[in-house]
C-alpha cells in the first residue's frame, strides 16, 4: 500500500488514537458546562482499534500516541498496550495521562512494549493535604461554618486546602451568592468550591484525591458521603450526632478508627425545610472542629493507618448488599406472619 502523506508532502508516521472521552479531572479548559459523555454504544471496541492499527500499519504509521481523556479510566486498558505491543512494524508507543493512575498500573505497564509516557501537569504548585467534603449546599450541611473554621484554623503559607464539591439546593440562594456572603480570614488557607454533579465513576476518584473528609453536619438521617469516604479509606471528622454518631462506633461504643466525632449543642433548627420547623437539630462546636482538623492534619499518617482498617468494616459491613439483606429478611418475616 501507499504511504500516507499530507499536502505539504511530509510523510505522517504517526496515528494518534483517543479510546475514551472520560476523565478523573473537571478542567476547565478541557470540558465545558455543557460537555455530554458519548454514548458507550459509539466507542470503538478494542477488537476494532487493533484492526484499524493494523491497516495503518501497512499504510506506513510507525507511532501510535494513545489518550483520552484520561485511557487508564477505560477498562482492561492494558489488555489494548498488550495487543500493540505485538506489532513488529510499531517502533513508538507512548501514552498521554494525567499521571493519577500511574502508581496503580505501572507494573502492568511495564510489562509491555511502551516507550514514553507523556504526563500532562497544570501546575507544579499544588496543596499536598486536602480536606474534602461532598454536600448540597444547604442549611443542615453546615457548610459555611466548614469554611470558616477551616480558614479560621489553616493560614495560607500551611501546605493544605479546603475542597467543597456542591450542589445548590431550593433552601439556600445560588452557591456564588452563598461563598461571597461568607466573612473567611484574608490570609487562611485556600477554598476551593465546585458546583457540579460528577459521575457515579468519578466519586471515587474524587474521594482517594482527597487526604480527609470532613462535614460539620447538624444532623444525618443516614450520611452516604461519609460512608462513601471511610469506604475509600479517609479519616472522617463529622457531627457526633445522628445515625453516623449511631452506626460508626464499635460494640464497645468507640468510634470506628479514623472516625472523629465533634463535640455539640442542641439548637433550635434554623431552616425553612418545613419538616424541621419547631424541633432541634445539633450545633457542632466551630473550636473542636477546628482542633479535630488539625489534629488529622498533624497526624495523618496514623489517621491513615486507622481509616484503611475502617474502610474493610465499611466494605464489608455496609455494602448495598449488606443492607438490603437484613431489609429482604425482615420483609420476608412480616410477610409469613401474616
Amino acid at each position: 500500500m501507499e504511504k500516507l502523506i499530507d499536502r505539504f508532502g511530509r510523510i505522517i508516521d504517526t496515528l494518534r488514537i483517543s479510546i475514551t472521552d472520560r476523565c478523573n479531572f473537571r478542567c476547565l479548559y478541557c470540558r465545558s458546562e455543557d460537555f455530554k459523555f458519548s454514548k458507550r454504544d459509539n466507542l470503538l471496541m478494542y477488537e476494532e482499534i487493533i484492526e484499524i492499527v493494523k491497516i495503518f500499519l501497512n499504510l506506513g504509521i510507525q507511532k501510535i500516541k494513545i489518550t483520552g481523556g484520561e485511557p487508564f479510566l477505560r477498562k482492561n486498558f492494558i489488555f489494548l498496550l498488550k495487543e500493540f505491543s505485538k506489532f513488529s512494524k510499531l517502533e513508538d508507543l507512548s501514552i498521554t495521562t494525567n499521571g493519577f493512575y500511574l502508581d496503580d498500573f505501572s507494573p502492568e505497564i511495564k510489562k509491555t512494549n511502551f516507550k514514553r509516557i507523556n504526563v500532562s501537569l497544570d501546575t507544579l504548585k499544588k496543596e499536598k493535604f486536602k480536606f474534602i467534603t461532598n454536600a448540597t449546599w444547604e442549611p443542615r450541611k453546615n457548610l459555611r461554618d466548614l469554611i470558616i473554621a477551616f480558614t479560621n484554623e489553616f493560614s495560607r503559607d500551611e501546605d493544605v486546602c479546603l475542597i467543597v464539591k456542591t450542589m445548590r439546593s431550593a433552601l439556600s440562594r445560588p452557591v456564588k451568592e452563598e461563598v461571597e456572603a461568607i466573612k473567611a480570614p484574608r490570609e487562611g488557607a485556600r477554598v476551593y468550591v465546585k458546583e457540579d454533579a460528577l459521575p457515579n465513576e468519578q466519586l471515587g476518584c474524587f474521594y482517594t484525591a482527597g487526604n480527609c473528609f470532613v462535614l460539620p453536619t447538624h444532623g444525618e438521617g443516614w450520611g452516604l458521603p461519609i460512608f462513601e469516604a471511610l469506604a475509600c479509606g479517609l479519616p472522617v471528622i463529622t457531627t457526633g450526632y445522628g445515625a453516623p454518631n449511631e452506626t460508626l462506633r464499635n460494640d464497645k461504643g468507640e468510634p470506628f478508627p479514623g472516625v472523629h466525632f465533634v463535640d455539640f449543642e442542641e439548637g433550635e433548627a434554623k431552616t425553612s425545610y418545613v419538616y424541621l420547623e419547631g424541633n432541634k437539630w445539633a450545633m457542632p462546636k466551630l473550636d473542636d472542629l477546628q482542633a479535630k482538623m488539625r489534629f488529622v492534619f498533624e497526624n495523618y499518617k496514623e489517621e491513615k493507618k486507622k481509616a484503611l482498617k475502617t474502610s474493610e468494616i465499611i466494605r464489608q459491613k455496609f455494602s448495598w448488599d449488606s443492607c438490603a439483606i437484613p431489609i429482604i429478611e425482615r420483609l420476608k418475616a412480616i410477610y409469613a406472619a401474616n
